[in-house]
């Protein structure tokens, strides 16, 4: 596959991306050969000073600007008659038109094409690499994988979602296929496929969106599933895809989905159950209670950072960390139950991991359970890292599901330097009382001030312990501050 690669790094690399951005230099030079003239023309300055100062340069850098994007699209137009004349000389040399050779010059003319905006021809090429890898290589060969992550990338191009929605779910039915005697090898393909559904459910596609909720949390409970059966787990990030799982059914929770075993739910579904229900020897399917799937995951997460801590020596240098590795799992773990209202379960919980900090560490407990932290307490790490691509389409910030949708409205504005600062104290139960705003930066932004406010009031917070008991907490100041298309950061 060594020829295959070479091409397709060279192609990429030549690509639209690279295209694109020679076009935007253009652009920009040009704005800025106007610029000058249009100043002068307010300040009355002489056009011809002008020029002289500035027109030799700029013309320069447009003309070279536009050789340099007409030698790129040259050269991919040179790439690509090559590679279709390379094609139909091997076909003349021995009349098979399936040879194996041929699907790695149809790959590498699908990007040549891609590379050039010409997705219709590009998904044509594609699919013909396809059928030639399935012709020579079995059914369900990995081979083809590489043309149809290209097809959905094209797809995609064209604003064609469902025809790169069903790829991605032929391409993955490839991978169980393949690698059916293998599945810890499946793990990359269960945790892309996972990330997919949740796109689609952040972009609102497909005929239900909700219903790829269900559909990305099976898949990682198959991975989940895996990994338990592996004999060395602890290769795994298991804990970051226990901590999607929560994550995924904590947006269940708070999506309109009720019942996804109804019919017109089950159409809308992309994953089998019942080949889930085989992978992890387990109905989770009738685990129908976003509570309960986040608290499965949650106790997973528990159960084995408490391994870890009870296996790494007191003297050892990691102990601590250890600990608070342990302890923050538990704190966790009560927060998922705060949120869902089980106030007494959550109080239990708090109280277990306080013990173990007093018992276990030379740090007062309360320096960590004296931060305000509004809850879920769920990072964009949480859900991005590890392994996190699929064919080069990047995952979005699932984030954002994070908060309202009025509050989204407000970070999707583009203002920066926006800030919150609020007073108000915690309640032993977690919830804010007596919230004064201090100050709103700009000033005069009070849709700012009244949507920060409403998220904060109707927002639970992780209380605060004083000897091993919730108190209610001291008067808070605390500052909530926005940035382009992200979560509020808060600060102290």
């Amino acid at each position: 596959m060594s020829e295959l690669n070479q091409y397709t790094q060279q192609l990429l690399f030549l690509g639209a991306k690279r295209l694109k951005q020679s076009v935007q230099a253009i652009s920009f030079v040009i704005g800025c050969s106007i610029m000058p003239v249009a100043m002068s023309a307010d300040s009355g300055q002489s056009l011809e000073n002008v020029a002289d100062g500035t027109e030799d340069e700029l013309v320069q850098d447009i003309v070279a600007a536009a050789r340099e994007t007409a030698r790129q699209v040259e050269s991919l137009l040179q790439e690509v008659n090559v590679l279709r004349q390379g094609i139909a000389a091997r076909v003349a040399a021995d009349g098979n038109t399936w040879h194996a050779g041929i699907a790695e010059s149809q790959l590498a003319l699908g990007v040549a094409l891609q590379s050039l905006d010409d997705h219709p021809a590009a998904v044509a090429e594609l699919e013909r690499a396809v059928h030639i890898n399935r012709v020579n290589h079995g059914l369900f060969a990995l081979q083809q994988v590489p043309a149809l992550l290209l097809q959905v990338q094209s797809h995609l191009a064209m604003q064609d979602w469902q025809a790169a929605d069903e790829r991605m779910q032929y391409a993955f039915y490839v991978h169980t296929q393949a690698l059916a005697d293998d599945e810890a090898a499946l793990i990359p393909a269960l945790v892309d496929y996972a990330h997919w559904q949740l796109s689609a459910y952040v972009e609102d596609r497909g005929a239900i969106p909700s219903v790829r909720l269900v559909d990305a949390y099976q898949l990682l409970r198959v991975v989940d599933s895996i990994i338990d059966r592996h004999p060395t787990p602890e290769a795994f990030p298991r804990a970051t895809y226990l901590r999607q799982m929560a994550y995924i059914a904590w947006l269940i929770g708070l999506s309109d989905l009720d019942n996804w075993l109804d019919g017109d739910k089950l159409d809308a579904r992309v994953v089998d159950d019942a080949w889930v229900i085989n992978m992890t020897e387990e109905n989770y399917v009738s685990q129908r209670s976003p509570y309960l799937m986040g608290e499965s995951a949650l106790e997973e997460i528990v159960a084995l950072r408490k391994a870890q801590f009870e296996a790494t020596p007191p003297v050892s240098p990691d102990y601590q960390q250890s600990l608070v590795r342990y302890t923050e799992a538990i704190k966790q773990h009560a927060d998922w139950n705060l949120v869902f209202g089980r106030r007494y379960e959550a109080m239990d919980l708090y109280g277990e991991a306080w013990q173990m900090m007093a018992s276990h560490s030379d740090v007062m407990p309360e320096e960590s359970f004296q931060s305000v932290i509004m809850l879920p307490q769920f990072r964009s790490d949480d859900i991005v890292k590890g392994h996190n691509k699929t064919g080069g389409l990047t995952v979005p910030g699932y984030t954002r599901g994070f908060l309202n949708q009025d509050v989204l409205t407000i970070l999707s504005t583009g203002r920066s330097a926006r800030r919150v600062t609020l007073e108000f104290e915690i309640s032993r139960f977690g919830r804010p009382t007596q919230v004064e705003v201090l100050e709103v930066a700009p000033e005069d932004d009070q849709e700012l001030r009244r949507q920060v406010v409403s998220l904060v009031q109707g927002s639970k917070f992780r209380p605060w312990f004083v000897e091993g008991e919730a108190r209610d907490s001291q008067l808070l100041t605390k500052s909530f501050s926005f940035g382009i298309d992200r979560q509020p950061e808060a600060a102290q």
